[in-house]
């Protein structure tokens, strides 16, 4: 009858609607420096209350030259979050070229530049194509404020405000063939910029606040949305599959209940 018909496409839409969640979360690894202090409260300060990231199954791992995690375990997540204090290492450099080789999203953050690119020039991931900042500097020191930026940039969502004491732009302006700069602090460094494939962020600004007290504003969210992006390859979420599969059903049976109507 029609009023059957009716409650079957209320009920496809209400089991679409119901169904979560819309879209799957991410999984993120916390790379710091053995020596960079409080790395679980780094990940707490930064990743706690977006509903994005699956936090249960992310995690932090304090590196140093010679010990690394392997690629398989970094394999295990969307996309990671690396930081160097006193840890030069081409081997993570490589490690991490290897990851976004096989589909993996890095966020690169103070002091990689000053460490790892300017005292030891690099390892591969210092190659054209992935690092989207070239010019490196050993002088992470000084005070800047948020300067020029792409509002409209799904990075900056929800991002205005930004100032940090020190421990931030290590790098002069100059980017890798193919990169865009999406933000640059006051002194006109870069602060944000990804490579051509989308899977490589450079944020300028180390991440440890809650530790060095050294910035204020809305870092968090502009790490949480530099994790985001550079997992999805620069793409916004998507549903998952199974909902896509629900939004079909209650399509079809809205043409269903449509076709049967015009056929009386």
């Amino acid at each position: 009858s029609s009023h059957s018909r009716k409650l079957l496409g209320l009920g496809l839409l209400s089991l679409c609607l119901a169904t979560a969640p819309a879209y799957a979360q991410l999984k993120v690894l916390f790379l710091g420096s053995y020596s960079q202090p409080g790395l679980d409260n780094t990940f707490a300060d930064i990743m706690t209350g977006d509903a994005r990231f699956d936090l249960g199954n992310s995690s932090t791992f304090a590196w140093a030259d010679g010990d690394l995690p392997s690629l398989a375990t970094l394999n295990q997540y969307d996309a990671v979050l690396a930081w160097t204090d006193f840890s030069y290492s081409t081997s993570m450099s490589d490690l991490l070229a290897d990851y976004v080789d096989a589909g993996g999203g890095v966020v690169l953050s103070t002091f990689w530049g000053q460490e790892v690119h300017s005292i030891l020039g690099g390892g591969r991931l210092e190659t054209t194509g992935y690092n989207p900042l070239i010019n490196s500097q050993f002088d992470a020191f000084s005070s800047a404020i948020l300067g020029t930026y792409d509002a409209a940039s799904p990075l900056f969502s929800g991002v205005s405000s930004l100032s940090a004491s020190f421990y931030r732009g290590d790098y002069l302006p100059g980017l890798d063939v193919g990169a865009t700069l999406v933000a640059s602090w006051s002194d006109g460094n870069p602060l944000l910029a990804f490579n051509a494939s989308a899977d490589i962020v450079n944020l300028t600004l180390n991440p440890a606040a809650v530790e060095l007290g050294h910035v204020t504003g809305d870092y968090a969210q502009l790490f949480r949305n530099s994790l985001a992006f550079v997992a999805q390859g620069g793409s916004p979420a998507v549903p998952e599959p199974s909902t896509y599969a629900l939004f079909g059903s209650v399509i079809i049976g809205v043409l269903a209940i449509r076709r049967s109507r015009r056929q009386r």
